[in-house]
């Protein structure tokens, strides 16, 4: 597995740990003939009422950065890169591509009317918001630039987050089957040592190519 794709595959885990409905690799095709014009590394949508062990005494805490305090929905484009510093693609930032219309055209979260004027705040502001909904540019790498226009996350706080998830939830999450082998391997790697910092340090080790 390439270290893009342990990238990848990480902030896809990231994401839908935190309750969000994930799609990766999603490809915005032209509105002619001819080759894919970008892609969206991970496309994730979460409910504003989202709550799990909603009936326990102590429902699951998820990372601060998905708890906005009106409760609206969230849709994130989120781009990632192995290293260096977060940064977004030309392709979605640049507005005479028009990429961001095709892709908000694609998946519909907002009437038709309106996505020239959201995909245009999108592309200057990197985040848009109405009464329901906030749509937002993420970047995930390495470190985190000085003065981000954008939403950035971090490995150093991704890879500790999912590890203590995990550890606190081991028997909550224990039947875990039909994950997919990354999922299977954070949870193994996260609660075999007694250490957590020792669950960290080996998935650090896995996610850089060690």
């Amino acid at each position: 597995m390439q270290r893009c794709d342990r990238a990848e595959a990480v902030a896809y885990w990231f994401f839908r740990l935190n309750g969000c409905l994930t799609t990766r690799n999603f490809l915005v095709h032209p509105d002619t003939d001819g080759p894919a014009q970008t892609e969206a590394d991970i496309i994730a949508y979460r409910f504003g009422q989202r709550r799990e062990l909603a009936d326990a005494n102590a429902p699951m805490d998820d990372h601060e950065f998905f708890n906005p305090a009106d409760l609206k929905s969230s849709l994130y484009f989120v781009e990632v890169k192995h290293s260096g510093e977060c940064r977004l693609n030309e392709a979605w930032t640049e507005p005479q591509r028009k990429n961001l219309q095709r892709v908000l055209n694609a998946i519909g979260p907002v009437p038709r009317e309106r996505v020239d004027e959201v995909a245009e705040i999108l592309c200057q502001k990197k985040s848009w918001s109405d009464t329901h909904m906030t749509i937002s540019m993420v970047s995930v790498s390495q470190s985190q630039p000085e003065c981000a226009a954008f939403p950035c996350l971090t490995w150093d706080v991704i890879v500790p987050w999912i590890v203590c998830r995990f550890r606190k939830y081991k028997n909550v999450k224990a039947d875990h089957a039909q994950w997919d082998r990354v999922g299977k391997f954070l949870f193994e790697t996260a609660c075999s040592p007694s250490d957590g910092a020792v669950g960290v340090a080996r998935t650090n080790r896995w996610l850089m190519g060690g």
